[in-house]
């Protein structure tokens, strides 16, 4: 992922892939740190609060960066990045495992970002009582000319709930000017020894 350049001209102007054993990637100690702490943060702020400095440099350097928008229409699917997302975990008794798994357009245009896709959970071993796909975008952009400059223009979640499996269509328009996204793809499995969350990776096609 590499950082972006927020103080240009540009910024100023301000599916369903199954089954899941295609995706070969799972998830990293670090990819979890990272979703986590990148959650923290975003629920720190409000739409249309600026960053700390910190705060500011975690998401530069962990986000998914979006090139100049100057000569985007308001969205255009040619510049569109599609994403596969899978990722896998068991309880700690071991006595649980399960998955989650789709794809993921992200639309950036000049002042919008539309956002499409599939997101679906599913136990592989175990008895749980309930499964959760959910799926979280945060965005920030430029928001003032003065120092730290940039903050969160966007966040919103989609869920879907079943018994031992889940699917949520993602669809999401958002009129933003966006700079840097994250998003949290993930699974919630309810069973007798608590709750299983299962974070997904994204992979870049």
């Amino acid at each position: 992922m590499k950082k972006i350049k927020l103080f240009t001209s540009a910024l100023l102007c301000a599916s369903m892939v199954f089954p899941f054993s295609a995706y070969a990637n799972s998830l990293t100690p670090k990819d979890e740190n990272i979703q986590i702490e990148g959650k923290k943060i975003a629920d720190k702020y409000n739409v249309g609060d600026k960053l700390s400095e910190t705060d500011l440099k975690f998401i530069l350097d962990n986000g998914y960066s979006v090139e100049s928008s100057a000569a985007k229409s308001e969205y255009s699917i040619a510049s569109a990045d599609s994403w596969s997302i899978y990722g896998m975990k068991r309880s700690g008794d071991n006595s649980v495992e399960g998955e989650v798994g789709g794809s993921v357009t992200v639309d950036v245009g000049l002042i919008s970002v539309n956002v499409y896709g599939n997101l679906s959970a599913n136990r592989v071993h175990g008895a749980v009582t309930n499964t959760t796909a959910q799926y979280k975008f945060v965005a920030y952009g430029l928001l003032s000319t003065q120092s730290p400059y940039v903050g969160k223009v966007a966040d919103w979640t989609q869920t879907a709930s079943g018994s031992t499996s889940a699917s949520v269509g993602i669809s999401k328009l958002t009129y933003a000017n966006v700079s840097v996204y994250m998003m949290y793809p993930e699974a919630v499995f309810t069973h007798a020894g608590g709750i299983l969350n299962v974070t997904g990776t994204a992979t870049k096609q």
